[in-house]
């Protein structure tokens, strides 16, 4: 049986969260070779469903040989792992360099024999380019920059001019870089190339149990010139990292301090002894 057979009789087709939905029992409408893809041109069967009752209806949009080679859900056509458009994935990726420019080709014949040729390697027993090619993929600092990890209600959100609140006690120069848990390969050399352009930088503590590091610069200015250009940003050796004012120390001084010894004052006589013991006193020296 042919590929193309096995791939009209799945089930299900190749679908990121956002677009599957929530619902654990979803309803979905098959169209056997009813769809054209929008890659290859070749006919597919496709799907349809709502993945909420208030929602539209989806509808798969790629076939599956193109989705699984691409590593794209079906429906919005974005990078499973970044989250990305395919063609914003493929300028960047370096090895995918080939498959963009096959992917931008104007001929219908050229589209569906590249289409034919992934078909052939996944038969062979292959995934996706990437598994095929014995390699995974190459993830640039730009494609991490890139990628898009938000909920999906959340990925529209306008996050330009986003900015760290800067704490009001202006003696606090020291940011907070987190996220070095388990990446023993970036040292403190490393993080000085990156703060080090934002100004002068007193000290650099590394925190490896932690899986942290403080900064601490010179001049509040250059902290917060820093904390508002690396915020959300921050990628050193291909490891996003993130950004938070650091904490003022707590001063021990007053707590620690043991409390003052308190003298025991004279409980005062009670009220008329004094008075009692003076008319008493010339009555004992008379009869003495």
């Amino acid at each position: 049986m042919s590929l193309a057979v096995q791939n009209e009789n799945n089930e299900f087709p190749v679908l990121c969260s956002n677009c599957l939905g929530s619902n654990p029992f979803v309803r979905m409408t098959k169209r056997t070779l009813g769809e054209e893809c929008r890659f290859c041109s070749r006919v597919y069967t496709g799907f349809t469903w709502k993945k909420e009752k208030s929602a539209r209806h989806n509808k798969t949009q790629i076939c599956p040989v193109c989705a699984t080679m691409k590593n794209l859900c079906q429906c919005c056509v974005l990078d499973l792992e970044f989250n990305l458009p395919s063609y914003v994935r493929d300028g960047i990726m370096p090895d995918q360099e080939q498959d963009a420019h096959n992917a931008g080709q104007k001929s219908e014949v050229a589209r569906i024999y590249n289409a034919e040729l992934a078909e052939k390697m996944i038969q062979e027993g292959g995934t996706n380019k990437h598994l095929l090619a014995g390699e995974t993929a190459i993830r640039t600092e730009t494609v991490l920059r890139l990628a898009r990890s938000a909920p999906y209600e959340l990925r529209n959100k306008n996050t330009v001019g986003e900015r760290l609140k800067a704490p009001d006690d202006l003696k606090i120069r020291t940011l907070y870089v987190g996220g070095l848990e388990g990446h023993e390969e970036i040292d403190q050399k490393d993080i000085h190339q990156h703060f080090e352009t934002f100004g002068t930088i007193q000290s650099i503590k590394m925190a490896t149990q932690q899986g942290c590091a403080f900064v601490t610069f010179d001049h509040r200015v250059d902290a917060e010139g820093a904390a508002d250009s690396l915020y959300n940003k921050l990628i050193i050796k291909e490891v996003p990292l993130r950004i938070l004012w650091a904490k003022p120390k707590r001063t021990h001084s007053k707590t620690n301090q043991s409390p003052e010894r308190i003298e025991p004052k004279a409980v005062p006589p009670p009220p008329g002894s004094e008075k009692e013991s003076l008319d008493v006193y010339p009555i004992l020296k008379s009869i003495l």
